[in-house]
């Protein structure tokens, strides 16, 4: 049980909520700027065609997408490991990194050294990085139907 009482946690919501919408605000931006980046590189190469013509620009396409996404999500943990450790959750920044990694990916954290009393703050984390994960979610599967290949796949032998 905890001793503290009520207001045991309210720090924690009070820099957890504004560092999930800050984490929101980024992830917003940045897709819109990979979508426009995206929609500038595909009708210069494609003539405004919209789809790509072979399997293997799509694969282009989406392990692009893909490698951007994942650059974005490990700057936005970046941003909570910096601050994990301005608020000392954590003794040091490579500790604080890897905790924001393990809270933001949902798989919690085993750093044993977590100020107890910003606990919560590991929690307030993972419901942002559920959602921003969602987001980057629903954007491959935009960016899948934005470039599917026109022509149907080949059929397989013995098929």
């Amino acid at each position: 049980m905890l001793s503290e009482g009520a207001g045991f946690w309210t720090s924690n919501w009070l820099w957890g909520l504004p560092l999930v919408v800050a984490t929101a605000l980024l992830h917003v931006f940045s897709l819109g700027m990979l979508a426009a980046i995206l929609k500038h590189g595909l009708r210069r190469h494609l003539g405004g065609a919209g789809h790509v013509r072979s399997y293997f620009a799509f694969s282009t396409v989406m392990g692009l997408t893909t490698l951007a996404l994942a650059v974005l999500h490990g700057g936005e943990t970046v941003l909570w490991g910096v601050a994990y450790d301005l608020l000392d959750v954590v003794p040091d920044l490579p500790t604080a990194i890897y905790h924001a990694l393990m809270m933001g990916t949902t798989l919690g954290s085993d750093v044993a050294t977590v100020a107890r009393s910003w606990k919560l703050l590991g929690g307030i984390q993972a419901i942002g990085g559920w959602l921003m994960f969602g987001l980057s979610t629903a954007f491959l599967f935009a960016v899948m139907e934005q470039v599917r290949p026109l022509a149907p796949p080949p059929d397989l032998p013995g098929a």
